[in-house]
């Protein structure tokens, strides 16, 4: 096993990239969805109806 030794802040802006790219395909992955749902539904979904 190896380690490597970095500063906080940098280890901080990868974390944050790493988070940026789950985001990115978590919002490519629901562009790709065809299912429509209705507003009222949604806000039931949501927890605001």
């Amino acid at each position: 096993m190896r380690g490597v030794v970095v500063s906080p802040s940098f280890f901080a802006r990868a974390i944050e990239a790493l988070e940026d790219q789950e985001d990115i395909r978590a919002a490519e992955i629901a562009r790709e969805e065809t299912e429509e749902i209705s507003h009222e539904d949604l806000k039931a979904e949501l927890g605001l109806a």
